[in-house]
């Protein structure tokens, strides 16, 4: 299949709802966790699911769903450098004890930025941010320093009848994924709150195929995309000394 070159990336993104956090234990969200994964797996997408490890392996049995790190409910602005060391050491491990490949976290971007070389030298290489941004966001991917991005929701999903800003149905699949030649990468946010997205995120995912379908999207994980912005990144620094040398 040959696809378009002004194409759109999609990625997708899973995470409790910041009103979850907060309540530090997610057992509640679990029933709704394997209904998105089971949407997900039917139209063969694949997320990062920023949620609890041992999670992460119940309720994502297919290949390719990634695991974002989620920090536990103390704050992380708390959180000093030893304690997220020691965090961080922990939460990799379980993953590598279950072969789960661990390329993103969630994190307030201010927290990025203080562990940025930690996070770096750990083999992270994006910062997942919560929340909708006030809105649709302009600008999916910034770079936090080399080789670590943070890739903030375009489009987010919660409480299964609405979206932000505007509402569940057909309607909010045209606001997600439109006008196209305008954004060069949808990430799409799904909470979890603990009510049935169901409805909404079928509508969703059933227009993400149909462009698929017509060579207007290619779908990548998070991690695949960061590496593409890293190799464009260096491509571009790459040709600019060569231009300087010339």
């Amino acid at each position: 299949m040959t696809v378009s070159s002004t194409a759109s990336n999609f990625v997708i993104s899973v995470v409790p709802s910041l009103e979850q956090r907060a309540l530090g234990s997610l057992w509640t969200l679990e029933a709704q966790a394997m209904q998105v994964a089971k949407l997900l797996d039917a139209y063969k997408f694949v997320a990062t699911w920023g949620i609890p490890t041992k999670d992460f392996l119940s309720v994502t049995p297919s290949v390719g769903n990634e695991l974002a790190l989620l920090p536990d409910g103390q704050d992380q602005q708390e959180m000093a450098r030893a304690k997220f060391v020691e965090w961080l050491g922990s939460e990799r491990s379980l993953a590598a004890s279950h072969e789960v490949q661990v390329a993103s976290i969630v994190a307030e971007p201010n927290v990025a930025q203080r562990h940025a070389d930690l996070l770096v030298k750990k083999g992270i290489s994006v910062v997942m941010t919560c929340g909708d941004n006030g809105g649709r966001a302009e600008v999916s991917a910034h770079s936090i320093r080399w080789g670590l991005w943070k890739l903030q929701p375009t489009s987010v999903i919660r409480n299964g009848a609405t979206w932000f800003p505007l509402r569940a149905g057909h309607s909010s699949a045209r606001h997600v994924f439109g006008p196209l030649a305008d954004q060069a990468t949808i990430h799409l946010q799904i909470e979890l709150t603990g009510r049935d997205t169901c409805r909404a995120v079928n509508n969703v995912l059933l227009k993400a195929a149909n462009l698929i379908a017509m060579n207007k999207l290619v779908h990548k994980s998070l991690s695949s995309l960061a590496d593409e912005l890293t190799l464009g990144r260096k491509a571009r620094s790459t040709e600019s000394i060569l231009r300087r040398a010339a």
